[in-house]
């Protein structure tokens, strides 16, 4: 409840006669909804419950449920699967509602680590790293691991994601700390090491080689994770989906490696990229989905000059 209450009450800021939805699937524990519910009711809003089946990130929900997030003041989705870039998600936030993105959350994510954080004082780090960002030309990204992407960014917008929720059409995720931008799609090339977590996977036991050339991944190598990822792309039937469509950088000094994408994506200490649709962020890839790859430990370089985070090993 600690958890709960945080998001409701600094996070997105929820006051008395607001109208909150709360918005969830059968992959996830219902105690997360519960809690929520429980933690809107005692700020005075009006809380509802919908629960929903998808199968990726870009499927629209129920016509239902959407009508429900069109009349919504405050929108918490704690689906399996993001639904962060769907139409419906655009149209709500264009009527008045703040949505909170909390994909995956899980009863532990609620209780301890990321959900930790000081949101309000991470806010200012994370827009000056957007701003810088978006200034940038050129990114570069290594590890000791094996990773080494280049990519323009020249002329993308970063966005800050602070975690926090509280204007009308804001949107956000928690308990997630980031920066990321859709780079220029044909400008990145190089290796990718994946050592960390997938969406719609989990946490990795063996890593997972991406070659990237043009853009798109060409090769997906690896043990039992990277044929499971292979399966997933394929099914897509969408040859959008090699698309390198994110650079993230991840900086929640609370969050830990876990399995649940919403905290993984945000751990101080990694960054991801994401394959498929950027095209609500700023790229020009839509695709039918959008899968998160979170890798340890990076080095990153803006226009050749190394940017300073604050330390952590996850």
């Amino acid at each position: 409840m600690r958890g709960a209450n945080k998001v409701l009450k600094v996070c997105a800021s929820v006051k008395r006669g607001e109208r909150t939805l709360i918005l969830t699937d059968p992959g996830i524990d219902p105690m997360v909804p519960i809690s929520l519910v429980q933690a809107a009711t005692e700020v005075g809003s009006e809380a509802i419950v919908a629960t929903l089946v998808r199968h990726s990130a870009n499927d629209e929900p129920p016509r239902r449920v959407v009508n429900l997030m069109l009349n919504s003041d405050v929108i918490l989705s704690t689906t399996s699967v993001t639904m962060f870039y769907t139409n419906a998600k655009r149209k709500a936030c264009e009527r008045g509602a703040r949505f909170l993105s909390m994909t995956g959350t899980t009863l532990d994510v609620l209780s301890s680590g990321a959900i930790e954080a000081d949101f309000l004082k991470q806010k200012p780090l994370v827009e000056r790293l957007a701003k810088r960002l978006t200034a940038a030309k050129n990114i570069s990204i290594r590890t000791a691991a094996g990773t080494n992407v280049v990519a323009s960014v020249k002329g993308r917008r970063a966005i800050p994601n602070t975690g926090i929720c509280r204007k009308p059409g804001d949107s956000s995720g928690v308990p997630d700390i980031e920066v990321y931008v859709a780079p220029v799609e044909e400008t990145v090339e190089g290796t990718a090491v994946i050592d960390g977590t997938i969406s719609g996977i989990g946490l990795l036991r063996s890593p997972v080689k991406l070659k990237i050339h043009g853009g798109k991944v060409r090769s997906i190598v690896g043990g039992p994770e990277a044929r499971m990822l292979r399966k997933i792309v394929r099914s897509q039937n969408d040859e959008k989906v090699y698309q390198i469509a994110e650079i993230g950088i991840g900086l929640n000094p609370k969050a830990i490696l876990c399995g649940a994408i919403i905290e993984d994506e945000s751990a101080l200490g990694t960054a991801h990229l994401a394959l498929g649709d950027n095209s609500k962020f700023g790229g020009r890839n839509p695709a039918s989905t959008h899968i998160d790859n979170v890798f340890k430990r990076p080095l990153i370089e803006l226009d050749g000059e190394r940017l300073q985070l604050p330390a952590r090993i996850v």
